[in-house]
């Protein structure tokens, strides 16, 4: 008997409705069938295969459990997914006005138009200009 296969039919079981949807109660009740069948020691792996690939759905879903290293349901087995995605806009470079103090010791960038520029802290007496 293929312990594999009788595995991935005892994991799939929760998950046949979203695979299968009204028919899941006929995929369940023959995949329990078979899984008693071969809890007494009948081999039944190619029915259970049979069964198992019936719909392109529990086909894949099995497939996936069965290349996956540690054999566990895909949403178990896979990583979560996490990602970037950009802000919406122009992500073009920002021009931002440059201002120095006439003595040249300090320099400022004005960011947006309405944000007046600070005095020098060297010599508060001196605007800065722009550059």
């Amino acid at each position: 008997m293929d312990e594999d296969i009788v595995n991935v039919a005892r994991m799939i079981r929760p998950y046949l409705p979203a695979l299968v949807g009204d028919e899941a109660d006929e995929y369940d009740r023959e995949i329990a069938g078979l899984l008693a069948r071969a809890h007494n020691g009948e081999d039944v792996s190619d029915r259970l295969l049979a069964v198992l690939t019936r719909s392109k759905a529990t086909h894949g879903w099995a497939a996936r459990v069965l290349e996956s290293d540690r054999q566990l349901p895909p949403e178990i087995s896979q990583p979560l997914e996490r990602g970037y995605q950009q802000l919406p806009g122009d992500d073009g470079v920002i021009d931002a006005e440059r201002f120095e103090c006439p003595h040249g010791d300090y320099v400022w960038y004005r960011i947006s138009v309405g944000v007046v520029a600070p005095p020098c802290p060297t010599h508060p007496e001196c605007p800065l200009v722009a550059a």
